[in-house]
């Protein structure tokens, strides 16, 4: 599933619907923090995927990557988008180059 970190979504005023457990209390992992379903609009370089459903995560809940200077992915793109079409990971030439191409 296409996931969006938390502070991408927050940088493009998407908000999520938040799920809650029984208690009422938000739904968590052991590291990320679940903030709910958004459906958006996708534009990846020049291919648009129109309204599509996507996790929004907060992968650093406890703020422990960011104190110590890590990045944090903005987007997690997942099989829902990758099986439309052809993803290339090319290193060969010293640089990665990732291409992505709808049929």
């Amino acid at each position: 599933m296409t996931t969006l970190g938390r502070h991408f979504a927050d940088r493009l005023e998407i908000v999520p619907i938040m799920p809650t457990d029984a208690n009422g209390d938000p739904v968590t992992t052991a590291n990320m923090r679940f903030l709910g379903d958004a459906t958006v609009r996708l534009r990846i370089g020049d291919i648009v995927i129109p309204y599509k459903t996507v996790k929004v995560m907060d992968f650093d809940p406890d703020g422990l990557h960011q104190a110590a200077g890590r990045d944090l992915p903005d987007m997690l793109i997942g099989m829902d988008i990758i099986a439309r079409g052809r993803l290339t990971v090319d290193s060969t030439s010293g640089e990665t180059v990732v291409t992505f191409e709808l049929p």
